[in-house]
């Protein structure tokens, strides 16, 4: 939860850093948080505008596996 904390402060300090939403996202999945990480790995995407790279094609399949998305 430290890094999740720390992306936070970053994203408190950077706004609107799209990368540092999917960060977030990856730190509370790691730490087992499934909805939290849900919600952001979908910010994510929306904020990039569905745009394809690697971290989306992650985001979109951890949503995927979670049943959020079909």
């Amino acid at each position: 939860m430290q890094a999740y904390n720390d992306f936070s402060a970053c994203s408190r300090l950077l706004p609107g850093n799209p990368q540092t939403t999917f960060y977030q996202a990856y730190a509370l999945d790691m730490a087992g948080r499934k909805e939290a990480a849900a919600r952001e790995y979908s910010a994510y995407i929306k904020a990039i505008n569905y745009a394809s790279n690697k971290y989306s094609q992650y985001a979109y399949k951890r949503l995927k596996e979670w049943n959020y998305i079909e």
